[in-house]
Formats: C-alpha cells, sequence, structure tokens
C-alpha cells in the first residue's frame, strides 16, 4: 500500500458504513462515516478527503444526485459507487467519467481494497500533475525576465555594464533587483 488515504462512506446501512470502515482502517486509512447525504457533504466540507465511497440508495437523496453535488463541490474527490440495486441504466449514468469505479454488492473486500488503493493513486497522480503544470506554467510566463536576468549576469560578469534586471522571486528564489 502507498501513503493511507482520507476516505468517507456513504451509505444508508449502518452496518455495513462500519464494516467497510474498519477493512479501510486496517488498510491504515482515515475513514469517516455518514448515513445521510446532508452530514455526507458537512463532512466533506469540513476534511478534504481523497476518496467518497458512496451507495446510490440513500433515504434522503439519490446516491446520483450526491454524486453530482461531490463532484461540483469537491472536483478532485474520487467517488467509488457501491450498491446492491443494480442496473445496466445506473451504472452507465454513475459511469459517465465522474466515477473512478462501480462495485455491486456483495463484493469481496479484498477488491474493495484494491479498487480503494487504484481510486487513490489516482487521485495522487492527478494532484502531482496539476502541481506540475502550474510550476510549468509559472516557468513559460517568467522565461524571458529570466533570460533577461542571466543575460546581465553575464554581462556583468565580463566587465561591461551590468544591466538592472527584474527575474520573478518564484523563479530565482531571491529578492529581484531593484
Amino acid at each position: 500500500m502507498n501513503d493511507p488515504g482520507s476516505i468517507i462512506v456513504i451509505c444508508d446501512d449502518p452496518g455495513s458504513c462500519e464494516t467497510i470502515r474498519d477493512v479501510l482502517e486496517l488498510g491504515g486509512h482515515t475513514v469517516q462515516t455518514a448515513t445521510r447525504s446532508q452530514s455526507a457533504l458537512a463532512a466533506l466540507a469540513g476534511r478534504a478527503v481523497n476518496l467518497a465511497i458512496l451507495d446510490i440508495q440513500l433515504p434522503d437523496v439519490s446516491g446520483l444526485d450526491l454524486l453530482r453535488s461531490i463532484k461540483a463541490s469537491f472536483p478532485t474527490t474520487e467517488v467509488l459507487i457501491i450498491t446492491g440495486h443494480a442496473s445496466m441504466a445506473t451504472a452507465l449514468r454513475a459511469i459517465d467519467g465522474t466515477v473512478f469505479a462501480y462495485l455491486t454488492k456483495p463484493f469481496e473486500m479484498d477488491h474493495l481494497l484494491a479498487v480503494t488503493e487504484k481510486a487513490i493513486e489516482k487521485q495522487r497522480l492527478a494532484q502531482a500533475l496539476r502541481e506540475s503544470e502550474e510550476r510549468y506554467r509559472l516557468v513559460a510566463e517568467h522565461i524571458q525576465e529570466a533570460v533577461y536576468a542571466g543575460s546581465a549576469r553575464s554581462q556583468g560578469a565580463r566587465g561591461t555594464r551590468p544591466v538592472r534586471a527584474r527575474a520573478s522571486p518564484r523563479l530565482t528564489r531571491s529578492a529581484p533587483s531593484a
């Protein structure tokens, strides 16, 4: 297993919530549970999670409606659908690109753990990619300043009159020239 993840289990059956929580905690994960959509959204708002394990059948709202709310409010959270009421129509609506996986009950806990690990890994890789893209964007935005600053330093080193350059502190990790 990689680093442990933060997970919320949202299921109408408290016994299922507890069983899944126990298995995931044994796997080293931090797990919260909720049996209603409002308590799940409140928990998500209070603490970022890597993965939401979501039952389609909830007492207060459709799991698919909650899925849309989770993805709208917390787009980086991966979602794993679990259901005892599987249908092709529900599976197709759930797996329209917004959920990581769709498991039907009963499922093997080893399978749930494996899918959980893959979902958390995907979420972390996506986060690393976003961070890398942001660093690239910053470099691309400030490349002219960096080239100008490097040119000014090399001209100053050769005995020519130094040119005052203003390079971005994010690139040079020092204060810009005044």
